[in-house]
C-alpha cells in the first residue's frame, strides 16, 4: 500500500498531489477508517476524475446464509464476530457504485479477492464474480470501471 501511494504521487509517474492520496495500514487500516475513506472518495470524486482504490490484505469467504458472500478483512477483524467486522462484498459493491468517476479501477490483493465487489451495476451490466473466459466477456462490456484480483472468488 506504501508503494502504491508513492507510486501515485510520484512525479515521474502518476503525479497525484499529496492531499489526494489517502494511504491506511496497520492500525489506520479500521473498518470504519476504510468505509470514511470510501465515502470520502464518493462525495469528493468528480465525473472527470480517474480513481483508485487498493486493498491489500486479507479476505474472507462468509457462509451464511443461502449464498457465500466474500468479505475484505480490515485490522480491526474479530473473528467472533466475522460479518459485522468485515467490509463484505455487498457493502462494498454499494460504496463503489456510489463513486461518481467514470474511471475506476481497483486492485484487491487478496484471498477470495474477485468476488469482492460487482463495479457494474446491475442493470447496466451482468455482475461478475471471478476471472474465467464469462467474467473477463462481462468486464470487456463495461466501460470506465475494472477490478483486477489476486484470486478467484473461491480461491
Amino acid at each position: 500500500a506504501q508503494d502504491i501511494g508513492t507510486v501515485l504521487k510520484s512525479e515521474a509517474y502518476c503525479g497525484y498531489p499529496d492531499e489526494n492520496v489517502a494511504t491506511l495500514t496497520n492500525d489506520k487500516a479500521t473498518l470504519a477508517a476504510i468505509r470514511r475513506a470510501l465515502a470520502k472518495l464518493a462525495s469528493d470524486a468528480q465525473s472527470d476524475d480517474t480513481v483508485i482504490v487498493f486493498f491489500s490484505g486479507h479476505g474472507t469467504r462468509i457462509t451464511t446464509g443461502s449464498e457465500p458472500s466474500s468479505a475484505l478483512v480490515p485490522y480491526d477483524f474479530k473473528s467472533s464476530d466475522v460479518a459485522g467486522t468485515t467490509l463484505g462484498d455487498a457493502e462494498l459493491t454499494r460504496a463503489l457504485l456510489n463513486i461518481k468517476a467514470t474511471r475506476l479501477a481497483v486492485v484487491i490483493d487478496a484471498c477470495h479477492a474477485a468476488d469482492a465487489a460487482t463495479l457494474k451495476s446491475e442493470a447496466a451490466q451482468p455482475s461478475f464474480a471471478g476471472f474465467d473466459v464469462k467474467s473477463l466477456s462481462a468486464l470487456a462490456s463495461g466501460t470506465g470501471r475494472v477490478m483486477y484480483a489476486s484470486s478467484r472468488a473461491e480461491e
